[in-house]
């Protein structure tokens, strides 16, 4: 069905240049090289262990010092076009990463000003998001072409073990399916995605029915305040399973629930951009026989943006933080099991900048993440509580993630964005090594490991 929409796009693109106003084409490559990158985890490949077709097995005695990586961050071909009247139009979207092509296509239709129809998909590209701040601009190409990961925006950044992201804050956006955009008033907006083209991935998430996809529809109310900011209110349908039981405390987020985001965005001070973000994820329950009911407290989130410009410096913040959260049994005889209290959770990065001239800019980003004490029952049942531990030496579970990493950007050309990058990385996820991967890493029980990396990166578009 997406190869049919996708052709559906294509025809009405190269069937556009009869009667479009105007047609545009860009072609957008990125590359990326870790120039050298090394770690001080002992890893290495054991070739008498391991066998073809399995997972590879590693040495515990020797270390893996340094290497080389690189791949192509982008390479993407974009077309869009629109009738001379600007009621008609749509965009189409080749990607690649030097492997597989994936096309993605979006067509639609704005009669009046007060009513927009699009159906497609935007290559994952949230549609309608409020991010802020700290989302994808934060660092924009310098991530795309591999020199920095923003992978702290959606998870599995540097702070990914610390289980928290921007976006547990801040509403990332739409990916895909029927969007109907409704103005009413030139400062408010509403926004409602329903995932139709979910139904097609296999068929395992709605199985095609309205019922289930309505209830995964996601919807945004807008509005901007002259001269003040943007305050937007975003629910999101939950598109995950429900957790079978035995429940994980150590990720208390999942369930079949909405989660609801609150964003202000704050435009009146010159050079001062502000963004406050609250997500919230209702409680999910569940009752299975012979067990008894399962509630699922899920954290709170509270996340903050800024950026400011004095002339040639610069400097940007985002921090997020999770609160509460926990999981609470009810057995079918007997009394309430109180939840066991989840870890505080937090991310902060900062990234200064001074720009040396109007091509050149140096910049420094560094960050942490960190994850409180994990709590376990002293006694199964037992509403009293202790640090959680593990490992022969009882290493309790609280980390915490850092990165430093200076970087430079040079601007060679009329596109927006710089077009050389170039740095140094030093981070650790804060990850312990834990039974079960004593074979594949060696090091003692509660040792953290450190990666550094010399990345490098190209960006060219036209």
């Amino acid at each position: 069905m997406k190869k049919l929409f996708l052709l559906a796009v294509v025809f009405a693109l190269l069937g556009g240049v009869a009667f479009a106003d105007e047609i545009s084409v860009g072609i957008e490559v990125f590359g990326g090289i870790n120039f050298l990158e090394g770690s001080s985890a002992k890893k290495v490949y054991d070739e008498e262990k391991s066998k073809p077709g399995e997972d590879p097995v590693w040495k515990a005695d020797e270390v893996h010092t340094t290497g080389l990586n690189g791949g192509m961050g982008r390479v993407r071909l974009n077309a869009s076009g629109q009738n001379e009247a600007g009621t008609l139009g749509g965009n189409l979207r080749f990607d690649t990463d030097g492997g597989d092509v994936q096309g993605d296509g979006w067509v639609w239709w704005q009669p009046i000003s007060m009513f927009r129809l699009q159906i497609g998909t935007n290559a994952g590209d949230g549609e309608f998001g409020l991010d802020g701040i700290g989302g994808w601009g934060f660092y924009a190409v310098a991530h795309d072409v591999g020199l920095i990961s923003s992978g702290n925006v959606w998870g599995g950044g540097y702070a990914g073990p610390a289980n928290i992201k921007v976006r547990d804050a801040y509403y990332g956006g739409f990916n895909g399916g029927i969007i109907l955009t409704l103005t009413p008033l030139e400062a408010l907006k509403i926004n409602i995605g329903i995932p139709v083209f979910d139904t097609f991935q296999g068929g395992t998430k709605f199985g095609g029915r309205s019922e289930a996809i309505f209830k995964h529809t996601h919807g945004q109310v807008t509005y901007d305040l002259a001269n003040i900011g943007t305050v937007g209110f975003s629910i999101e349908g939950d598109m995950t399973e429900k957790r079978h039981i035995p429940y994980d405390p150590s990720s208390p987020e999942n369930g079949d629930n909405p989660k609801m985001y609150l964003y202000f965005g704050l435009t009146a001070i010159e050079n001062l951009g502000l963004d406050i973000g609250l997500g919230y994820k209702l409680p999910d329950s569940w009752k299975e026989e012979g067990y008894g009911t399962t509630t699922v407290y899920n954290p709170f989130y509270v996340g903050l943006g800024a950026s400011y410009n004095a002339g040639p410096i610069g400097v940007k913040l985002r921090t997020t933080m999770g609160f509460g959260g926990g999981v609470e049994t009810k057995p079918e005889s007997g009394d309430t099991v109180k939840p066991v209290p989840a870890p505080f959770r937090m991310l902060i990065d900062i990234l200064p900048s001074y720009a040396v001239n109007d091509n050149l800019t140096v910049l420094l980003s560094a960050g942490l993440g960190i994850r409180g004490k994990s709590k376990q029952r002293k006694e199964p049942g037992k509403n009293e509580f202790e640090d959680a531990k593990y490992g022969p030496d009882d290493k309790t579970t609280d980390m915490v993630a850092w990165h430093v990493q200076p970087y430079i950007t040079l601007k060679t050309s009329g596109w927006w964005a710089p077009n050389f990058y170039a740095g140094f990385r030093i981070q650790s996820g804060g990850d312990s090594y834990e039974k079960g991967v004593q074979d594949s890493i060696a090091g003692k029980y509660g040792d953290k490991y450190i990666n550094w990396a010399i990345p490098v990166g190209i960006a060219v578009a036209f």
